[in-house]
C-alpha cells in the first residue's frame, strides 16, 4: 500500500513539473517568483521562491533591512500579501521608510519635516492611501521567538494566503530554555530551520 502511494506521488509530481514547464514556456521571460522590488535581483533570481528562506547577510548598515521591506512592498504592490516581523524596528519606523519608498521622498526629509505642502499632497497623501491599500501587515511585537513566529503565519494564512514573509532579524530571536545552552550558531540554526519549515 506505501509503495504503491509512493508510485502515484511520483506521477502527479511528474504531471505537476509537465505543467509547469508548460506555463513557464508559455510565459518565456517572465518572473516564477515574486518580485524582489529589484531589477538585477529579479535577473538573478527570477523572484523569491514560494517555500524557500532567503537569508540576506551583510555587515552593519548596509542596508539589509530596506531590501528586505522594499521586497515586501513590491510584492503587495503585486497583489501578494506579505508580513514583515520587525523585532528591531517599530511599525511607525518601517511604515516611515515604506512611505519614504512609495512616494520618492527621501526618509531624512520626511522625519525632519522638510517636505513642502505641494509634495504633501502630490507625493505624500498619494503614498499614504497607496499604502493603505497594500496586503502588507507589520507585526513589532519584540522578543518574538521563531516558533512564535510561525503559529503567527499559520494562523494569518489561514485568514488570507501570506506570498512573502520576513523576519528582521534572525539574531534577535529567543530560542526555547531547551536551546538555550546551545553556541549562538546552533541556536541561529535552530531559528533558521523554524523559519525553513514555516516558509515550506
Amino acid at each position: 500500500g506505501q509503495e504503491t502511494a509512493l508510485i502515484g506521488d511520483g506521477v502527479m509530481a511528474t504531471r505537476e513539473l509537465f505543467a509547469l514547464l508548460e506555463w513557464r514556456h508559455q510565459h518565456q521571460g517572465e518572473l516564477i517568483g515574486i518580485p524582489t522590488g529589484f531589477k538585477g535581483i529579479d535577473a538573478l533570481t527570477l523572484g523569491w521562491r514560494e517555500g524557500n528562506l532567503i537569508i540576506i547577510a551583510a555587515a552593519t548598515s548596509i542596508g539589509k533591512t530596506t531590501l528586505a521591506v522594499n521586497s515586501a512592498v513590491a510584492a503587495a504592490k503585486a497583489g501578494h500579501r506579505a508580513l514583515i516581523f520587525s523585532l528591531e524596528m517599530s511599525r511607525l519606523e518601517l511604515e516611515s521608510r515604506i512611505l519614504s519608498e512609495l512616494s520618492g521622498i527621501p526618509l531624512m526629509r520626511l522625519e525632519m519635516g522638510t517636505f513642502s505642502e505641494f509634495e504633501m499632497r502630490e507625493k505624500i497623501a498619494p503614498a499614504l492611501e497607496l499604502r493603505f491599500s497594500l496586503p502588507l501587515d507589520i507585526i513589532d511585537t519584540a522578543g518574538l521567538s521563531a516558533p512564535q513566529i510561525r503559529n503567527i503565519c499559520r494562523q494569518e494564512h489561514a485568514k488570507r494566503r501570506i506570498r512573502l514573509g520576513v523576519a528582521d532579524y534572525v539574531q534577535l530571536m529567543p530560542v526555547p530554555q531547551e536551546q538555550s545552552e546551545l553556541r549562538t550558531d546552533q541556536q541561529l540554526g535552530f531559528s533558521a530551520n523554524m523559519l525553513k519549515t514555516t516558509a515550506k
